[in-house]
């Protein structure tokens, strides 16, 4: 289970088409522990895998382990996933990704014009 989270965070960065770099300053962590994190190599505390959801524009649900593998197994929810504008629909993260410009940009110009100074 703990690989299939780690799967669906790197999964879901992805498909946002978002770099690591990019993830771990929304979620105030290092890039590099972003790296251990997708390769399942480190152990996060709920309150990191909170900031990585957050960042990534995904909610952390307990559900019953009889509800979670029904629907793990359904086609209907699979078809439903889908066709939401979650992490994994066609164009999602359209606005993530012009945050990502926007952010970089924002970075490029205060780091120049601090130099001006």
């Amino acid at each position: 289970m703990e690989q299939d989270i780690y799967k669906q965070l790197k999964e879901a960065r992805l498909a946002r088409r978002l770099t690591q770099q990019h993830v771990s300053r929304w979620a105030e962590i290092s890039q590099a522990r972003v790296s251990r994190i997708e390769s399942g190599s480190d152990d996060i505390r709920l309150s990191t895998l909170m900031r990585l959801a957050d960042a990534l524009d995904l909610e952390v649900m307990l559900v019953p382990k009889e509800a979670a593998s029904l629907f793990r197994s359904s086609e209907v929810a699979r078809e439903a996933l889908r066709q939401l504008s979650g992490p994994f629909a066609p164009g999602a993260g359209q606005q993530r990704a012009s945050r990502v410009e926007e952010d970089d940009e924002n970075i490029w110009l205060k780091k120049y014009s601090d130099n001006d100074r």
